[in-house]
């Protein structure tokens, strides 16, 4: 059970020093955090989004979604517009401005995702597929009922 222990923990750190690289390239590119996971999640799409829908992709607190999406309006980085199938929603979209600025951040971050993942034989993406479904899969079993009250 120490060895799980000590993997686990290893595994974790993984994870946190993920979290710390995104964080840093948010930071040196100049766009606020949630500007850029914005900006991110628009490129990414290339289809209009809500607030809601990237908020709870990314587990941003609406206050923090609705603050950085007045700013990029203010930056003329991205518009608005009510979605066609939900007039009453609106969706936003990358500006010309926006895409430039884009470009520049959140697409180069996406190429060297691509780059350091292609880095990586087609059996190892495989096999690094396969494992994180399949750990995904067995947590998912394992919390099941983890705070069901009985």
């Amino acid at each position: 059970m120490d060895e799980i222990k000590e993997q686990f923990a290893q595994y974790n750190q993984l994870f946190q020093e993920a979290d710390d690289l995104y964080h840093d390239i948010a930071v040196k590119s100049g766009l606020p955090e949630s500007g850029f996971i914005i900006l991110y999640e628009l490129s990414a799409t290339n289809r209009p989004c809500t607030q809601k829908e990237i908020g709870e992709r990314y587990y941003l607190k609406k206050q923090t979604i609705h603050s950085a999406w007045k700013n990029l309006i203010a930056a003329n980085y991205i518009q608005v517009s009510p979605l066609e199938h939900n007039s009453r929603m609106l969706g936003a979209v990358l500006t010309e401005e926006g895409k430039r600025v884009a470009d520049a951040t959140v697409v180069r971050l996406m190429a060297a995702e691509h780059r350091a993942f292609g880095m990586l034989t087609a059996a190892e993406r495989e096999e690094l597929l396969c494992l994180s479904k399949k750990h995904l899969s067995n947590l998912k079993i394992q919390t099941e009922n983890l705070f069901k009250k009985d």
